[in-house]
């Protein structure tokens, strides 16, 4: 018998145990079930407009009596409401419909950028209460200080918190949690950035793997999530948007100068061995080339955004985002008036994207593509038409798309665009990565006396 025959060291077996147990995934076998049982019929009762117990019951395809043991816990702790419908007779109790009761419990939610924050409050519905709210940080081309960060998220919090009490009568019990999102690598298990080259924090900084929910935690005394921003954004669309009803689909987050994607599988981000898995944006699809923010050069992020285009015109990048929304805006015109070379900068560019986007399609054979951010933008042919940065670009990458994707080209709606017009998309996706925390049962709620 080899030694690889004999199995693992006990060691070895004990040490990953413990791993699984730090990250919560180690779980004893009935606390397991009810877990499983409160998400299922929780996320029913969020995803579903107004289900009756017995509707519930028949789409979990649990026994009425656990349906009835767990609604009766989420009613205590008031995350459901039962009462009568507004039409026909009057049902009460058991036969009430079900819904979340949205006016009972918030969440905040926090987009984190290298220039500021932007903080939104959420309800059970993931909709917005209130405005949004920034806090800006100085930019000075060194690496964000981590305790300016954490000081200025538990300003935002306090804050929004605040005025959250000022329009609200009902918002005097304490937020159930906090939600981060951010671009880069980031643990999700663990709430560490490994690396995010907006923040300038990764090994190449002296800033190796930041315990961000850690310290965020212990400032704000909240349930804390922190999370990728494309992973924030997958699961807002999965509980509250346009994939709700999709299991399998690509997230696609395309701003002016960053590219980011999360895969879902089984309605959950796909985060794989250390959280960086479905990094369409650092993909090379043009080795050699346009050196990209993470070191490497050819990267969808370096050779498929505004920043490339302008390049390709000749235009200097401003550092400025709205600078350089206004020098994209210039070549965007350019091109809508026939110049050639604008055209062609749009159309090479996307059609670098469409060359990730096909190798990610082949790689993980999603059934659906949302792509969302500030890329997703009217036509200037058919202002009723949304598409990426132009019509040029957006052609390109379907004909990249069609042209590069294994075995069958996509079908036509396969790729969806949701515009974001009011930038509460990042904050909010960051908050409902507490609600699902929520829904699985990993936040504590107290019930009444």
């Amino acid at each position: 018998m080899t030694a690889g025959d004999q199995g693992i060291p006990v060691e070895t077996a004990l040490h990953q145990a413990r791993l699984r147990k730090r990250r919560g995934q180690l779980v004893p076998p009935q606390l397991q079930a009810q877990q499983r049982n409160w998400e299922r019929i929780f996320g029913t009762v969020v995803r579903v407009d107004g289900p009756l117990a017995k509707d519930i019951a028949a789409i979990t395809g649990l026994g009425s009596s656990a349906v009835s043991g767990v609604l009766q816990r989420m009613e205590d702790a008031d995350l459901i409401t039962r009462k009568p419908g507004t039409g026909g007779a009057k049902r009460v109790g058991r036969s009430a419909p079900v819904r979340v009761n949205s006016g009972r419990h918030y969440i905040a939610g926090i987009e984190i950028r290298r220039d500021g924050l932007t903080g939104l409050i959420v309800d059970l519905r993931g909709q917005p209460v209130g405005e949004s709210q920034e806090f800006a940080f100085p930019v000075d081309g060194e690496p964000l200080d981590v305790d300016t960060l954490v000081d200025g998220v538990r300003d935002l919090v306090d804050d929004l918190t605040a005025k959250l009490r000022a329009v609200r009568d009902d918002a005097s019990a304490p937020l159930l949690g906090l939600g981060v999102e951010l671009g880069g690598h980031i643990d999700g298990r663990s709430g560490e950035v490994v690396y995010s080259v907006n923040l300038q924090w990764g090994d190449k900084w002296a800033l190796p793997r930041v315990p961000l929910r850690r310290l965020l935690r212990a400032a704000t005394r909240l349930h804390t999530v922190v999370d990728n921003d494309a992973n924030a954004l997958g699961t807002a669309q999965r509980w509250f948007g346009a994939a709700r009803n999709d299991e399998s689909f690509l997230m696609v987050l395309v701003s002016h100068d960053g590219v980011g994607s999360s895969e879902f599988r089984d309605g959950e981000p796909h985060r794989g061995a250390t959280g960086k898995a479905g990094e369409l944006g650092h993909i090379i699809v043009a080795p050699g080339d346009e050196k990209c923010r993470c070191g490497k050069r050819g990267c969808v992020e370096a050779v498929a955004t505004a920043a490339a285009i302008l390049k390709s015109l000749g235009v200097a990048v401003p550092s400025d985002p709205q600078e350089l929304a206004a020098r994209l805006a210039e070549a965007r015109a350019r091109a809508a008036d026939g110049d050639r070379q604008a055209k062609k900068a749009f159309a090479d560019a996307g059609t670098l994207l469409g060359r990730g986007l096909a190798t990610m399609l082949t790689c993980v054979d999603p059934a659906k593509v949302f792509v969302t951010g500030p890329a997703v933008t009217a036509s200037d042919s058919d202002p009723g038409r949304l598409v990426l940065f132009n019509d040029d670009y957006h052609a390109a990458v379907t004909r990249a798309v069609d042209e590069y994707t294994a075995f069958t080209a996509p079908e036509p709606g396969f790729i969806r665009l949701i515009r974001d017009d009011e930038r509460w998309d990042g904050p909010r996706g960051a908050a409902t990565m507490v609600i699902r925390d929520l829904i699985a049962g990993a936040v504590e709620v107290a019930s009444h006396a």
